[in-house]
């Protein structure tokens, strides 16, 4: 799936940086050890721990785009990023 299809079925509230909205997503991952090149990073607040603090080891193992809950304080750079709330409602209904 394109990167704009998925878009256009989420409708993000906010999108920052660059987005390559042409590029094929590889596929989602919510554990940085599972993304791969291209992939979509989805940061989900979880019991143990929360997605936003792997983010920066989600962009070292080359995601596409990253999706939050909420923007890092500091920009992303080099990465498109995208908000949207009810991460899980939205991703995987």
């Amino acid at each position: 799936m394109q990167l704009k299809t998925l878009i256009e079925k989420i409708s993000p509230l906010e999108i920052q940086g660059e987005l390559c909205q042409e590029y094929e997503v590889a596929g989602l991952a919510y554990d940085s050890r599972r993304v791969v090149p291209n992939s979509l990073f989805v940061a989900i607040r979880g019991f143990k721990t929360d997605g936003h603090q792997f983010i920066g080891k989600a962009i070292a193992a080359r995601a596409g785009a990253i999706v939050c809950e909420e923007f890092p304080e500091k920009r992303l750079a080099g990465i498109g990023h995208f908000y949207i709330r009810h991460t899980r409602q939205k991703l995987f209904r």
